[in-house]
């Protein structure tokens, strides 16, 4: 989850995270800013406790998906992905993202459906 952002320095980062407590949308904005610094673990753990707080937050899906992606934990990335177009049907970054995830597992003929609903979104 590359970002053009200066990443927060440690100080920022455990303010954030006081201040995102059990809010989902908080707590995958704090996984976002631990991303860019470098903290994937602590990124990871963020957005898992989002999406355990609000199992339809397509959002946090999305976003925990191509944080997978990026360290290449491919099929956990596929299934983030998945929940995540499940979760927003109209979402065309869903659909993009989860055939990247499809592409790189080689699940070809998933990773042209999902790029073709894109498309038609």
């Amino acid at each position: 989850m590359a970002s053009a952002a200066v990443p927060l320095d440690d100080s920022q980062l455990a303010a954030l995270a006081a201040q995102a407590g059990d809010d989902p949308a908080r707590l995958r904005l704090l996984a976002m800013a631990q991303a860019a610094a470098g903290r994937h673990d602590e990124a990871l753990e963020s957005f898992q406790r989002a999406v355990v707080l609000k199992p339809d937050y397509a959002e946090a899906w999305l976003s925990l998906a191509r944080l997978l992606l990026d360290l290449d934990r491919r099929g956990e990335a596929l299934a983030s992905a998945r929940e995540a177009a499940r979760q927003a049907p109209q979402d065309k970054m869903a659909w993009h993202w989860l055939g990247v995830a499809a592409h790189k597992l080689d699940l070809l003929d998933e990773a042209v459906a999902a790029q073709r609903r894109a498309v038609e979104l």
